[in-house]
């Protein structure tokens, strides 16, 4: 038997599953996760880095009189609402007329006096030199609430925005100064301001007119501006304010414009979309609006009144549908309906300036945050496709997955809940989605685009919103947090992600973290712990974790635990959701002390690859023999993976099951950085097929016989990136057994 090469290169598909897993192109995958295809290559995706949390601020809080040197207090027994850390670096003690800073790393000085503070457990202890003095604090602590938004405001810098982020009550600035998120909840006066949203009511901001517009579609929350010029607020460092903003619809002063769902300038004019608004005292809603001010300033009194020809104006769309998003091509503002494309065109009419047309009515955009920017027009996630549309045609981009949309869960405001981002360097779209999988609230999967190849994938991430991060300082060894050879595949030392001002894609979860994506190959700490039981099999509570049993095993990191220490830097494995709130490890902490107080949660990921079903052979009735596989590789320093191979049709047991190295090749040069390896699977059937992932073993290593010593293995931490696969087979006797024929 003379075995052939079959060689699998360049690859270029994707995901693809618009056909039988047999039918595919040899370089399509029925399946990639944690895992995306680039220039040919099929690679791992990067882990995300820490940015941090969001934050609530209080000011002038009394914590008594002082008695004796050294002062001591807690802040979280004082603010019970501060039960989930203090903000490092945001401390201001005041002791008469003592001020003692935080430098973030728990010491609080004023002048000769250092004193200490825990950030996690809320204990303060300084010297201060004696008498009963009153003594008020200034800190800011983590909410744990959601991320409903991470928009950028301009500034005055060319290609330099500052990240905003909101939560369902308050807004936060990331101040690169301090490099940690700050509270600018503050109006003009500097009096402190909150939204009441849900945790579905995410945020839409706009610049225009030297002010950062903001609306959530909540009547009560208005629409709001925030001003750079405005008075400083309580807020070290920073300047601005936020102003309710109620324009009058008409000259008598009864109408008004109270929220809408969205906010764009259009022709040097501000235009409002699916509007809430007040008639003589009534509460209207009118879902088909568009509604828009005069050129030129939107905020004076009678720009919005359209019973005065020249001023404001509206004009509703004929449809009972509803305006859920929309964006510009070129110069015309394309509206997407719940199943229809519209545009809102300008008419050059200074008296109805504004007209609608339809483009389509077949396909429209049911998710908000879902519309991503395009030369050649906007993608948009509808009900039954994602689409692209050019304000003159709208067409599917999902042709290669055809049913997915189908698999973004409904409950829960789910499709309010799918957002979507362009990373313009790796040049990738990213939608965080809802699946159906689970009944879950928040997102639990990334659809992953290479728009340029038109290759999907996805990645296992719970995210609520994305945004754009722009460091102001370069990344240097100094500053670096992780090991160069775990920055990624294809990526230098000079590598622009590296640089100030780059814009980096930052993604907000359910409990108020903010991660930098695509950082390095592992994931950092994204969940915190409120409890975790002494038991066999430890329950952990964790707030809207969002995790789920994933078929190749979910893994989770500990960290920064108080009182059970022990479990410090363990991997256990999550072998039960107990609910949204608790899930079980099996990790054995009965031998362990009690848990007080912190801990952290790192995910740990694990990717995925099937291929399609194999057999060149078919068309001539042949089964097909696989010999050998040749791996084409980037060469790692302890890197391996495990591939399974199923024959025929059945994907119940694996036929073979071997591990494939990436850290060494014999009889070739050290310095070399892609290696081929070569396994032995001699399997037979009418078809084959290969899954590639990570096992338990290897997402950690045993130091010990009980799963509780597991720590991180190097296979979990290296890179992966495969740029072949090459086949031997040979045909293998009859396609059919003879006890099938009738």
């Amino acid at each position: 038997m003379t075995f052939k090469p079959y060689p699998i290169v360049p690859i270029s598909e994707g995901v693809e599953r618009d056909k039988q897993p047999f039918l595919l192109p040899d370089d399509a995958f029925p399946d990639m996760t944690n895992c995306y295809l680039y220039q040919g290559r099929i690679t791992r995706r990067w882990g995300n880095k820490y940015l941090g949390r969001l934050v609530q601020r209080i000011s002038g809080q009394s914590l008594g009189n002082s008695a004796a040197s050294p002062f001591t207090a807690n802040l979280i027994t004082t603010v019970p609402a501060a039960a989930l850390g203090v903000s490092p670096g945001s401390v201001i003690l005041t002791i008469g007329a003592a001020i003692y800073t935080d430098n973030g790393a728990g010491s609080l000085t004023s002048g000769a006096f250092v004193g200490t503070i825990d950030y996690v457990t809320g204990a303060i202890s300084v010297p201060y030199a004696g008498g009963v003095l009153a003594v008020t604090v200034d800190f800011e602590y983590f909410t744990g609430r959601p991320v409903m938004g991470l928009p950028t405001e301009e500034t005055t810098a060319i290609n330099r925005e500052d990240t905003k982020s909101f939560d369902t009550v308050k807004v936060n600035l990331f101040y690169n100064a301090a490099a940690r998120f700050i509270d600018i909840s503050y109006d003009t006066a500097g009096t402190a301001i909150s939204w009441t949203g849900t945790d579905s009511d995410f945020f839409w901001c706009w610049n225009y007119y030297n002010k950062f517009w903001a609306v959530n579609y909540v009547r009560a929350d208005r629409i709001r501006y925030y001003d750079e010029t405005a008075t400083v607020p309580p807020t070290p460092g920073v300047s601005g304010g936020w102003t309710i903003f109620r324009p009058r619809t008409n000259a008598a002063a009864t109408n008004f414009l109270d929220s809408c769902l969205l906010l764009v300038s259009y022709r040097n004019r501000v235009v409002a979309l699916n509007t809430l608004e007040t008639e003589g005292g009534v509460s209207k809603t009118y879902r088909q609006r568009a509604r828009w001010s005069q050129n030129g300033d939107p905020t004076t009194v009678t720009a919005w009144q359209s019973d005065t020809v020249g001023l404001g104006g509206y004009i509703d769309a004929p449809t009972a549908e509803q305006i859920i998003s929309c964006g510009f091509y070129k110069d015309t503002l394309i509206v997407f309906f719940e199943r229809s494309t519209w545009q809102l065109f300008y008419t050059g009419n200074e008296t109805l300036p504004f007209a609608w047309q339809r483009i389509n009515n077949q396909w429209g955009c049911e998710s908000t945050h879902s519309v991503i920017g395009f030369d050649k027009g906007l993608f948009a996630v509808g009900n039954t496709a994602i689409i692209c549309s050019d304000s003159v045609t709208v067409d599917r981009i999902d042709l290669k997955i055809p049913t997915e949309v189908f698999d973004f869960h409904n409950q829960n405001n789910g499709p309010k809940r799918v957002y979507g981002i362009r990373d313009y360097f790796w040049q990738f779209c990213y939608w965080i989605f809802p699946n159906d999988d689970q009944n879950g609230t928040f997102p639990n999967r990334m659809l992953v685009l290479n728009y340029l190849d038109g290759a999907y994938s996805f990645y296992d991430d719970s995210y609520t919103c994305l945004g754009y991060y722009q460091s102001t300082t370069d990344l240097t060894w100094a500053t670096a947090t992780f090991k160069w050879e775990s920055a990624g595949s294809g990526v230098t030392w000079s590598s622009g992600l590296k640089q100030a001002d780059f814009p980096s894609i930052v993604a907000g979860n359910q409990q108020g973290f903010v991660m930098i994506l695509d950082q390095s190959t592992v994931n950092d700490k994204s969940l915190y712990i409120t409890a975790i039981t002494q038991a066999a099999q430890a329950q952990v509570t964790c707030p809207n974790h969002n995790l789920s049993i994933n078929p190749y095993g979910t893994f989770v990191k500990f960290t920064e635990v108080y009182g059970m220490t022990g479990i410090n830097d363990l991997v256990g494995k999550v072998i039960e959701i107990v609910d949204a709130n608790n899930f079980k490890v099996d990790i054995d902490t009965t031998a362990m002390a009690a848990y007080t107080v912190g801990g952290r949660i790192t995910i740990l990921s694990n990717f995925q690859i099937s291929t399609k079903r194999f057999n060149p052979y078919y068309a001539a009735g042949q089964k097909v023999r696989a010999n050998y596989a040749d791996f084409y590789l980037e060469k790692t320093a302890a890197g391996a993976f495990t591939v399974d191979i199923y024959v025929d049709d059945s994907y119940d047991s694996a036929a073979q099951s071997f591990v494939i190295s990436t850290t060494q090749n014999y009889g070739i040069t050290a310095s070399i950085n892609k290696i081929w390896q070569r396994a032995y699977p001699d399997v037979m059937g009418q078809y084959l097929q290969m899954d590639i992932y990570l096992s338990e073993n290897q997402m950690r290593t045993a130091q010990g016989t009980t799963p509780e010593t597991y720590k991180e293995a190097d296979p979990e931490q290296s890179d992966f990136v495969l740029h072949a696969i090459n086949f031997w087979m040979a045909p293998s006797g009859r396609l059919f057994s003879y006890d099938t024929v009738i």
